[in-house]
Protein backbone atom coordinates (compact mmCIF):
# COMPACT_ATOMS: atom_id res chain seq x y z
CA UNK A 1 0.00 0.00 0.00
CA UNK A 2 0.98 3.55 -0.29
CA UNK A 3 1.44 6.56 2.23
CA UNK A 4 4.57 4.56 4.64
CA UNK A 5 4.24 3.02 7.54
CA UNK A 6 2.26 5.75 9.50
CA UNK A 7 -0.82 4.42 6.63
CA UNK A 8 -2.65 1.08 7.77
CA UNK A 9 -2.71 -1.42 4.72
CA UNK A 10 -6.52 -1.49 5.43
CA UNK A 11 -7.12 2.02 6.04
CA UNK A 12 -8.22 3.52 2.30
CA UNK A 13 -9.24 6.61 3.51
CA UNK A 14 -5.91 7.49 4.74
CA UNK A 15 -3.86 5.91 1.25
CA UNK A 16 -6.16 8.29 -0.58
CA UNK A 17 -5.20 11.67 1.34
CA UNK A 18 -1.81 10.43 1.38
CA UNK A 19 -1.78 10.22 -2.61
CA UNK A 20 -3.92 13.74 -2.54
CA UNK A 21 -1.00 15.36 0.03
CA UNK A 22 1.70 13.69 -2.21
CA UNK A 23 0.26 16.06 -4.84
CA UNK A 24 -1.91 13.30 -6.82
CA UNK A 25 -4.99 15.32 -8.20
CA UNK A 26 -7.55 12.68 -8.28
CA UNK A 27 -7.60 9.09 -6.36
CA UNK A 28 -9.82 6.28 -6.73
CA UNK A 29 -9.46 2.63 -4.67
CA UNK A 30 -11.53 0.26 -5.86
CA UNK A 31 -12.64 -2.18 -2.89
CA UNK A 32 -15.09 -4.75 -4.76
CA UNK A 33 -18.36 -5.59 -3.22
CA UNK A 34 -17.51 -2.98 -1.11
CA UNK A 35 -17.33 -0.36 -3.82
CA UNK A 36 -14.67 2.39 -3.95
CA UNK A 37 -12.99 5.50 -2.10
CA UNK A 38 -12.40 8.63 -4.17
CA UNK A 39 -10.59 11.95 -3.27
CA UNK A 40 -9.49 14.88 -4.88
CA UNK A 41 -6.49 17.24 -3.72
CA UNK A 42 -9.47 20.02 -4.13
CA UNK A 43 -11.56 18.08 -1.36
CA UNK A 44 -9.10 19.23 1.96
CA UNK A 45 -8.42 15.81 2.84
CA UNK A 46 -12.33 14.36 2.62
CA UNK A 47 -12.39 11.41 1.11
CA UNK A 48 -16.10 9.88 -0.15
CA UNK A 49 -16.73 6.56 -0.06
CA UNK A 50 -18.91 4.89 -3.12
CA UNK A 51 -21.44 2.18 -1.74
CA UNK A 52 -21.46 -0.88 -4.53
CA UNK A 53 -24.98 -2.50 -4.60
CA UNK A 54 -25.41 -5.78 -3.60
CA UNK A 55 -25.59 -7.94 -5.99
CA UNK A 56 -25.50 -12.26 -6.09
CA UNK A 57 -21.94 -12.44 -8.16
CA UNK A 58 -21.59 -15.28 -10.36
CA UNK A 59 -18.09 -14.38 -11.90
CA UNK A 60 -15.95 -11.82 -10.87
CA UNK A 61 -13.63 -11.46 -13.78
CA UNK A 62 -13.54 -8.03 -15.43
CA UNK A 63 -15.40 -6.22 -12.78
CA UNK A 64 -13.14 -4.04 -12.22
CA UNK A 65 -12.30 -3.54 -16.21
CA UNK A 66 -16.17 -3.14 -16.16
CA UNK A 67 -15.35 -0.66 -13.31
CA UNK A 68 -12.73 1.88 -14.96
CA UNK A 69 -13.99 1.50 -18.28
CA UNK A 70 -17.39 3.16 -16.88
CA UNK A 71 -15.28 5.87 -15.03
CA UNK A 72 -13.45 6.63 -17.99
CA UNK A 73 -16.51 6.99 -19.97
CA UNK A 74 -18.43 9.22 -17.78
CA UNK A 75 -15.14 11.43 -17.13
CA UNK A 76 -14.89 12.06 -21.00
CA UNK A 77 -19.03 12.68 -20.93
CA UNK A 78 -17.97 15.83 -18.49
CA UNK A 79 -18.98 13.98 -15.19
CA UNK A 80 -17.71 14.81 -12.09
CA UNK A 81 -15.30 11.85 -10.71
CA UNK A 82 -17.43 11.32 -7.50
CA UNK A 83 -20.20 11.15 -9.80
CA UNK A 84 -19.02 8.98 -12.41
CA UNK A 85 -17.39 6.50 -9.68
CA UNK A 86 -21.07 5.96 -8.01
CA UNK A 87 -21.62 4.51 -11.89
CA UNK A 88 -18.96 3.10 -12.24
CA UNK A 89 -19.58 1.06 -9.04
CA UNK A 90 -23.11 -0.22 -10.53
CA UNK A 91 -21.65 -0.86 -13.70
CA UNK A 92 -19.13 -3.53 -11.55
CA UNK A 93 -21.74 -4.77 -9.84
CA UNK A 94 -23.73 -5.62 -12.85
CA UNK A 95 -20.49 -7.24 -14.35
CA UNK A 96 -20.51 -9.50 -11.80
CA UNK A 97 -23.67 -11.15 -12.22
CA UNK A 98 -22.66 -12.52 -15.72
CA UNK A 99 -19.94 -15.02 -16.62
CA UNK A 100 -16.80 -13.62 -18.17
CA UNK A 101 -15.65 -10.81 -18.51
CA UNK A 102 -16.95 -8.37 -21.90
CA UNK A 103 -20.20 -10.55 -22.20
CA UNK A 104 -20.95 -9.56 -19.02
CA UNK A 105 -20.79 -5.93 -19.00
CA UNK A 106 -23.86 -3.71 -19.89
CA UNK A 107 -24.91 -2.37 -23.00
CA UNK A 108 -26.68 1.12 -22.78
CA UNK A 109 -29.85 -0.21 -22.37
CA UNK A 110 -29.47 -2.79 -19.55
CA UNK A 111 -30.85 -2.11 -15.75
CA UNK A 112 -27.78 -1.15 -13.60
CA UNK A 113 -28.64 -2.27 -9.97
CA UNK A 114 -29.24 0.60 -7.62
CA UNK A 115 -27.70 0.88 -4.19
CA UNK A 116 -29.84 0.32 -1.25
Amino acid sequence: MVGGPDVPDDDHAAAARALTSAGVTSVVITLGSEGAVVATRSDDGEVATVPSPKVSAVDTTGAGDAFVGALASRLAAGDELLDAARLAARVGAYAVTGVGAQPSYPSSTDTLPEVR
